[in-house]
């Protein structure tokens, strides 16, 4: 049985160039929440494979729209030969944003340290709250590591202060920039609700963020930022919300409509 095609508007960006796909078909979109993998498939006429190597790069970021608003972006790999549409095309999986968090590691701390400086500490465990006892920088997302000073010096790490630190660092160690909490709407009470000893050392920050969400009690998702880059926006609800947690397929091609 054929692929079914798209009946809405869709159009496919590469990030190489910027080229707007006009014959590529959007097959499906299907986004995750809580750290489970979100895809898209593509599918590439004939025509267009000998353009593989000129035009699409390795590992490159491909930008989805519906009229002139992006769905889904992810990064393009493994490309396929698929031989059920009516000629020979490449299908291709679309990997979204839960992939990138799995591409680098919670490594060390940004702390405070003795005389007033800030430094990357990579041989530091990265734990907030460990044992209960704050470590902290008063007012500014670092740890404080200056275990000579005054505990009244360290506060403790409230769970919207976690999240923001984890967006922060992998936005400074991946420089394409995936996450961002700038139009975050936090739950009531994030901003004094802490932790005990949250320990995210050499977890992935897909692990670290579906960790702490856990604890939290939230469900969380990464929706598109409406650009050609990477930036997805930070989504957290209370779990028991009526969206929170749940899967959302946007366009499946038996319907062809969006949800």
């Amino acid at each position: 049985m054929g692929l079914e095609r798209a009946t809405v508007s869709f159009t496919v960006h590469a990030t190489s160039g910027g080229a707007e796909k006009t014959k590529w078909k959007v097959l499906s979109v299907d986004h995750q929440a809580n750290g489970r993998h979100s895809v898209a498939t593509v599918a590439i006429p004939e025509e267009e494979v000998q353009q593989w190597d000129t035009e699409i790069e390795p590992d490159d970021l491909i930008a989805i729209k519906r009229d002139t608003t992006v769905i889904f972006k992810g990064r393009l790999l493994n490309p396929t030969i698929d031989w059920s549409g009516s000629f020979e095309e490449i299908s291709g999986t679309l990997y979204g944003p839960e992939w990138e968090l799995e591409r680098a590691h919670v490594e060390g701390i940004h702390a405070l340290v003795s005389g007033g400086g800030h430094e990357q500490l990579t041989g530091v465990p990265c734990i907030f709250n460990p044992d209960g006892v704050g470590n902290k920088e008063k007012d500014e997302l670092e740890f404080n590591n200056d275990l000579t000073a005054d505990s009244t010096e360290r506060e403790k790490w409230d769970v919207e202060s976690v999240i923001k630190y984890l967006v922060d660092r992998f936005g400074a160690d991946v420089a394409s920039g995936i996450v961002s909490y700038g139009s975050t709407v936090f739950p009531t009470g994030a901003d004094t609700f802490y932790l005990p000893h949250v320990d995210v050392n050499r977890r992935t920050y897909r692990e670290a963020f579906s960790e702490l969400m856990e604890r939290a009690g939230y469900a969380w998702k990464l929706e598109p930022a409406n650009s050609l880059d990477a930036q997805h926006n930070l989504v957290i609800q209370v779990r028991g919300d009526s969206t929170g947690g749940t899967k959302r397929k946007l366009y499946l091609p038996a319907s062809g409509t969006a949800g």
